[in-house]
């Protein structure tokens, strides 16, 4: 049997609604088939005007009030405001079914959120659409449609309206009378009314049709008996049904309306409404005496929704005497109830009967499979005499001590404040157990970032880094590029070569990986031991094709490690960040009018030139090329065999006599080097001379060593044993060699003369061996001492432990060494401020040349007023959301918090601080955004649909990265940043300001031991005596707030009484719940 909710309002039925999403089939139900009570609440003091759906609940309107109650009739939500005056008519607008519009006698349309309880805005209302006087008509009817909201009125015309704005785009003239029924369906608007008789108004013969596409009428349909309502059809869009007062029923297709269907209604009573369901199945009907017709096209076994869900009952004895069919899946089998019972059930088992589960088998090594033979059903192979001995039980571990074995994870920092509790970190830096190879150490396992109610501001990221050096946040997707990251940072002349361009060039035109890594690199040095986040540089990487195309884009928390790790993918990525910053930089000079772009300072410090030589046999054509790489992949073990150097035996007896007798093992580091400088390799190729496919051999030589040298390690032969043997060699990788060129060819020893090149740090990859839970670790020696960045964990290591790679689980990706002369040269932190180009502080840096219609409400800077340190500065900023968070429901019913909200920047605006144009903005930036937007958070942005829209805005759109560089330029010439909940700010904008350049009002009007900081709102409605964020935020106003707030605080220091003022605010604050009073039409 079919049970479905519908839903009525007042005692003489004059409003009521079917509900979308409650019907579900209950056999065995306790209510009978046909109509029985669910539930019964008093919602309003008057008359019901309107009812509203949605799987919150129910959404009603009355005169003066709107209210939300949930299915059960619980009230949740209450809005009563003086703008309420007898209100007649409600819609849903854009946000789904967390807002509504709504209309009556009233002067203004009113938007509220019944989420929230509140009067989100109020839009004065205009007869004509034109902007004459305001409407003498009231609004009858309201129905959501499409991109619009259409209104009946009570002159007869109907109003359409823009849900984001509420202004009215277009007024329909329909009828002589007042609007008594209107429907939607689809662009199409259908609409009956009452015209004036001499006795009084009459249902009009007709039903008004209009086409909102075109914006104009289209024929209307005749119904002889007075149209007093009319319904779509959900299923047949052109057809609909008409019912006039007396009960007649005509179904009609408006595309063919000589195809008529005629019914009469058996109600004793004029009826006073009709409504259908959303499945189409049924159909409603009330009179004046409060009866319900339900009618249906069929057998009456369908449902009032498309898609129905359960709906609660309440529990009762009674639920537990029915049977339940146990081969019914939807039907919960607790809900049949336990009965009571005296003697202990089979269920309840005893402690030794319990047993807890071990880990999964480990995965067999390739190598095994490889060479394995099937018989039958039968594999087998033979037992690889490298591994350990045979028929050696594997020691059980339990499920319980794995998970507690893990990354240690500190408490909240609310937590600790509450209890008074210290971490000890102890454990998590402790070195690495020789005792229990295998074993990964816990500052090298993969960390992940928890989330409190109060975000991410309450991790404990101090937890994993008690060092002046900033680690990198993980919960962004390709943060498998952070370790390689972190060991550019420190590399001196890589980072003075980023900074020197950064600073120099505005590239903010088109998106550059240099400016993104030279701004990332910047931050990290400022943030002094703070954590990162590299979203910004993340964010250009995606939107490159070529990076999408060499599949380096890769979300590490939706592909929980892969088969082949991500040793592979950070190779790649090296290459490409190599090339594209070689790329950027000669797009940079060539924009800026340079000559001689074709060779780019960054191919000096890290370009590999090479030399080719191709033969082809048996022809003996020659063909030589030259080129530039950015990277040397060191020879392997299995492939040193097959790659033979034409120095090879000069270079390896110069190894021998120079160092010894270790160094003349065929594997050690330095000869792998020499194989790699000069490597000859067969294979077939088209000779242009033959004219078709023949052996070729070709022989490449680096003819020269770069300042900065990337050496990749062969990872396809990582399980090889003679591999591991030769990682385990305590030369290996060498800390240090010479690169001299004898007789015109390179050769590398570990003494002699030369340039000397040492080891500044490595990327490895961190796995347990047969796992594919893989990551990437940077081991980076700063000032003569080694330290592990493993994300946001930083820790100090011996030089023992940072090179030793003879654990299983530790694998060495990519070697960086630097050349004595680039190391020397050191970092250059301040210079480069001096030449900084500070010109797009002082032009605009439009996308378009095209003006927008909006005007500016800013003053741009004159070179009169050029920041110095110390400058003061009122900043905010409005942001859109991007993606929604992601959560896991647990099976005890909590919610974690995988990955939190994702924002982007929208607005973001700067004021002056002092001088004589205190507070006016000389920034408001309105930020492009090609990415889907699946919020504009329109209340507390500002942001309008389309406004981020290159090709819809009608405002001054700038990029990002323009809007960044101002700020970041700002931040480098000393400014001072004033604003309200900065911290929140600026992680979004993704850049890091020095505590001393922040004032946060948030902060300076806080007592700790009150656990609560103060909005913006209450701080200005008691301070300021002024009412701001009466409506959506302005950044502009927010800013411009928090300044007065501030200048308020240094007068009441001056005063004396800053202590005083700050209880009394905490005192008032508890009295009005921390709101302004009647907050819900902003006055005060």
């Amino acid at each position: 049997m079919s049970q479905d909710l519908l839903w009525t309002g007042d005692s003489k039925v004059s409003s009521y609604a079917l509900n979308m999403q409650s019907g579900f089939k209950w056999p065995g139900a306790r209510y009978p088939y046909g109509f029985g009570r669910y539930v019964s609440f008093p919602s309003h003091p008057r008359q019901v005007h309107d009812i509203l759906v949605s799987d919150r609940g129910l959404i009603s309107v009355s005169k003066d009030s709107v209210r939300l109650h949930n299915r059960r009739g619980v009230t949740k939500q209450v809005v009563t405001d003086p703008s309420l005056k007898s209100v007649s008519a409600m819609a849903y607008s854009t946000k789904g079914t967390s807002e509504v519009v709504v209309a009556g006698e009233q002067k203004d349309l009113l938007r509220i959120n019944v989420d929230r309880g509140v009067l989100s805005s109020k839009v004065p209302h205009h007869g004509g659409g034109n902007g004459g006087a305001k409407n003498t008509y009231s609004i009858t009817k309201m129905k959501k449609t499409g991109m619009y909201i259409a209104m009946g009125a009570s002159n007869g015309t109907i109003d359409i309206v823009d849900p984001n704005s509420l202004q009215v785009i277009r007024t329909l003239p329909a009828h002589s009378g007042p609007v008594s029924d209107m429907d939607c369906s689809g662009s199409t608007v259908l609409s009956c009314a009452y015209s004036p008789r001499k006795n009084g108004y009459m249902p009009e013969p007709l039903v008004s049709i209009f086409d909102l596409r075109a914006m104009k009428p289209l024929p209307p349909v005749a119904f002889p008996a007075g149209a007093g309502f009319v319904r779509c059809l959900p299923k047949l869009t052109s057809c609909c049904v008409v019912a006039s007062p007396s009960g007649q029923l005509q179904f009609i297709d408006i595309a063919n309306s000589a195809n008529v269907y005629l019914y009469q209604s058996a109600a004793s009573s004029p009826l006073t409404g009709i409504d259908i369901s959303p499945s189409g199945e049924y159909m409603a009907l009330t009179d004046s005496e409060g009866f319900i017709q339900l009618w249906t096209n069929g057998s009456g076994a369908a449902s009032f929704a498309e898609f129905p869900g359960p709906i609660e009952f309440p529990t009762s004895q009674e639920d537990y005497l029915h049977q339940i069919d146990v081969d019914d899946l939807s039907m919960p089998l607790s809900s049949s109830g336990m009965p009571y019972y005296k003697d202990e059930l089979l269920s309840s088992w005893s402690d030794p009967l319990v047993f807890n589960t071990g880990m999964p088998p480990p995965k067999i090594s390739k190598e095994i499979l490889e060479n394995s033979k099937s018989r039958g059903n039968v594999t087998y192979s033979s037992y690889p005499k490298h591994s350990k001995p045979r028929n050696v039980a594997q020691e059980y571990v339990s499920f319980e001590r794995q998970r507690r074995s893990s990354v240690m994870v500190p408490k909240f920092i609310s937590e600790k404040e509450r209890t008074g509790e210290i971490d000890d970190q102890g454990e998590l830096f402790a070195e690495t157990d020789h005792t229990r190879p295998n074993k990964i150490p816990k500052a090298y396992r993969k960390l992940e970032i928890k989330y409190s109610r109060f975000g991410v501001e309450d991790f404990d990221f101090d937890f994993y880094n008690n060092t002046s050096y900033s680690g990198l946040e993980t919960q962004l997707a390709n943060s498998y590029t952070n370790a390689l990251i972190q060991l550019y940072r420190f590399c001196p002349a890589f980072y003075n070569y980023a900074l020197k361009y950064v600073s120099q060039y505005n590239t903010v035109d088109e998106p550059s990986l240099l400016n993104e890594i030279g701004l990332l690199f910047d931050m990290l040095y400022k943030a002094n031991g703070k954590h990162c986040r590299a979203s910004n540089f993340l964010k250009v990487l995606v939107s490159i094709p070529q990076a999408s195309a060499l599949g380096l884009i890769y979300d590490d928390m939706l592909q929980n490690g892969s088969e082949t790790g991500e040793g592979p993918l950070v190779q790649a990525f090296a290459r490409f960040l190599m090339e594209r910053i070689s790329f950027d930089e000669k797009r940079l000079r060539h924009q800026s009018g340079e000559n001689d772009v074709d060779k780019t300072e960054f191919e000096s410090l890290v370009g590999l030139p090479i030399d080719s030589t191709s033969k082809y046999h048996p022809c003996g054509t020659e063909a030589v090329r030259s080129t530039i790489y950015h990277t040397i992949e060191l020879v392997s073990v299995s492939s040193s065999t097959n790659v033979s150097s034409g120095s090879n035996s000069s270079s390896s007896s110069s190894n021998k006599s120079s160092s010894g007798k270790n160094n003349s093992h065929p594997n050690n580091f330095l000869d792998c080097l020499q194989r790699s400088i000069e490597k000859w390799t067969q294979a077939r190729g088209f000779c242009e001379n033959c004219r078709k496919y023949q052996n070729m051999g070709t022989l490449k030589v680096i003819r020269k060593l770069p300042h900065i040298l990337n050496i990749t390690i062969p990872l396809h032969d990582s399980e090889n044993p003679e591999m591991r043997k030769t990682w385990a060699v305590p030369s290996w990788p060498a800390k240090e060699f010479v690169a001299s060129t004898v007789r015109g060819r390179l050769s590398v020893r570990k003494h002699g003369d030369g340039e000397r090149y040492k080891l500044l740090g490595c990327v490895v990859e961190i796995a347990s061996p047969g796992k594919p839970d893989n990551h990437l670790v940077c081991i980076v020696k700063i000032d003569r001492e080694w330290y592990l960045f493993n994300d946001f964990l930083v820790n100090k290591l011996s030089e023992k432990e940072a090179l030793d790679f003879s654990v299983p689980w530790k694998k060495p990706v990519l070697l960086l060494y630097q050349s004595s002369v680039s190391a020397k040269a050191g970092f250059n932190y301040e210079s480069w401020k001096l030449k900084m180009d500070t010109s797009i502080l002082y032009t605009d840096h439009f996308i378009t040349n095209k003006r927008g219609k909006i005007a500016r409400e800013y003053e741009l800077l004159t070179q009169e007023e050029a920041p110095q340190p110390g400058t003061l500065v009122a900043i905010d900023a409005e942001f859109v959301m991007l993606q929604q968070e992601e959560t896991e429901i647990r099976s005890d019913g909590t919610k974690s918090l995988l990955r939190p909200t994702v924002l982007s920047l929208a607005r973001v605006s700067v004021l002056r601080g002092e001088g004589p144009k205190e507070g006016v903005a000389f920034i408001d930036d309105y930020i492009a955004t090609t990415d889907p937007i699946v919020d504009y958070l329109t209340e507390f942005s500002g942001i309008e649909s389309g406004d981020l829209d290159p090709s819809l805005t009608e405002r001054d759109l700038v990029t990002l990265q323009t809007s960044y560089k101002k700020l970041w330029l700002l931040l480098n010439l000393g400014c001072v940043f004033i604003g309200h909940g900065l911290y929140n700010d600026f992680r979004t904008i993704n850049i890091r300001v020095p505590q001393n350049q922040v004032i946060d009002t948030v902060d300076i009007y806080f007592l700790k031991s009150r656990q609560r900081k103060l909005s913006l709102k209450f701080l200005a409605w008691y301070l300021l005596g002024s009412a701001v964020q009466t409506g959506n935020h302005d950044s502009i106003e927010d800013a411009k707030t928090a300044l007065r707030l501030y200048r308020k605080y240094e007068e009441l220091k001056q005063q004396g009484a800053f202590e005083r003022t700050l209880d009394e605010l905490y005192n008032e604050g508890r009295k009005w719940n921390y709101k302004p009073p009647n907050n819900n039409n902003g006055s005060t």
